[in-house]
């Protein structure tokens, strides 16, 4: 994704992607110019972004002081040493019928809160049992009657 909100960064980006014929051409002067002519702006800076790979795009565009990032699908996120472990985004844990899963972390990270603390989905009829007597008010007779034909 590439991030050009404003005239200073279209110069910038003109500029890494060697088009200053883009920053001359009156059509896309301003900003909001270049929000009028977006489907024809979107055709040329495809042709060009199709000539290089990712990595070499960011790598130029930030230098260039232009935002922009890759665009992850799911196994590049639980891969990444960044998103996965520095930031602690994958997290294993033991799950009661599946054993050992992999699953997301908390987003918000504080000072003192453990990251991997994770409460797992409770099997299947766990809390029947609590739901009918404590919720619902059913006699002890009633829970087991309804428990057990879930169990059978």
């Amino acid at each position: 994704v590439i991030g050009v909100g404003n005239d200073a960064i279209w110069k910038r980006f003109c500029e890494a992607t060697e088009h200053d014929d883009w920053f001359a051409d009156e059509r896309f002067k301003l900003n909001k110019d270049r929000a009028n002519q977006k489907d024809e702006l979107n055709a040329m800076v495809t042709g060009w972004t199709k000539q290089h790979t990712a990595k070499d795009i960011i790598t130029l565009l930030r230098a260039h002081g232009v935002p922009c990032a890759p665009i992850h699908d799911v196994a590049d996120v639980v891969n990444d040493e960044h998103i996965a472990k520095a930031r602690q985004m994958i997290c294993e844990i033991d799950h009661p019928v599946e054993g050992k899963m992999r699953v997301t972390g908390n987003p918000v990270k504080m000072t003192e809160a453990d990251p991997y603390t994770y409460v797992k989905a409770p099997t299947l009829g766990k809390d029947t049992g609590d739901v009918l007597s404590n919720l619902l008010h059913l006699s002890p007779d009633d829970v087991s009657y309804f428990t057990k034909a879930t169990t059978d």
